[in-house]
């Protein structure tokens, strides 16, 4: 079964302190997200609609993100 790691994204209140390392911010059609690296799941490949965005310039912030995770830091 094809499947891809999905990492879901959250909007926090400003005044909310988020871990950065764990939880980065990316911008998805021009709005401020938190990845939730620490809830990344494999889904099947079918199972995901239309693509939203692209957010390949902003990998390696996502990489170090599951790298966290990985490690237990």
């Amino acid at each position: 079964m094809a499947t891809r790691l999905t990492i879901p994204l959250a909007v926090f209140d400003a005044s909310t302190k988020v871990p950065t390392a764990l939880c980065p911010v990316i911008a998805v059609k021009g709005k401020r997200l938190h990845a939730l690296a620490h809830y990344a799941a494999p889904l099947p490949a079918k199972s995901l609609r239309r693509r939203v965005d692209n957010v390949a310039s902003q990998a390696s912030a996502l990489v170090s993100a599951v790298e966290t995770v990985l490690s237990g830091i």
